[in-house]
């Protein structure tokens, strides 16, 4: 294993170091909650139910991913505050619940009328079909992101919690920016600060 010195100056990009894992690090560029505008049926009941999760932006050395997180995967690992679960909850019908098929309880959107558990597996895998609005590759809807304040500083680090299975690429022009999302009270969404 050799070591290689590099002059550093203004104009240089930033030394984006690669890990053993071939996982990189990223500058967080974006982040935000983002929903599809598609409604998906719930699975018991039929009422129509929106869809969401946590989208970031990842720029790398030459490249940059848009990101679908599951929340499970965002609270899991402590990110969101409880002020932010409590407007989830209010707002997304995003609670925890306990989900007889995982056999454990986890963050996950829930159907508004029957309270029935969705799951999350709209993000990251197309079930029989029923992927939804963010896994299914036939469905072309707009996905609606509204920016969230940053959880980091602009140094690149590592997110490979974000490229876990959990999580799914995002195809950009289906994204539309709106304002802003504002917790009530000003609230930050996320945990520390």
């Amino acid at each position: 294993m050799g070591l290689e010195i590099h002059e550093i100056n203004a104009g240089s990009p930033l030394p984006w170091l690669m890990a053993e894992s071939g996982m990189g690090f990223w500058r967080l560029n974006k982040v935000a909650l983002i929903y599809g505008e598609r409604r998906v049926p719930c699975w018991r009941c039929g009422f129509p139910n929106v869809q969401s999760g946590l989208f970031l932006e990842l720029g790398g050395r030459n490249e940059y991913h848009c990101r679908i997180v599951a929340w499970s995967v965002a609270d899991s690992i402590g990110l969101l505050s409880q002020a932010f679960l409590d407007t989830l909850n209010a707002g997304y019908c995003v609670r925890r619940r306990y989900s007889k098929t995982m056999g454990c309880e986890y963050l996950a959107t829930c159907c508004p009328k029957c309270g029935c558990i969705q799951g999350d597996n709209f993000i990251y895998r197309n079930f029989k079909g029923r992927g939804g609005v963010f896994s299914n590759p036939a469905d072309t809807s707009r996905l609606t992101a509204h920016m969230l304040p940053s959880f980091t500083d602009t140094d690149p680090r590592r997110f490979d919690w974000a490229f876990d299975g959990f999580t799914l690429e995002a195809e950009p022009r289906r994204i539309w920016f709106e304002a802003p999302f504002v917790l009530p009270n000003q609230a930050w969404p996320w945990t520390g600060r």
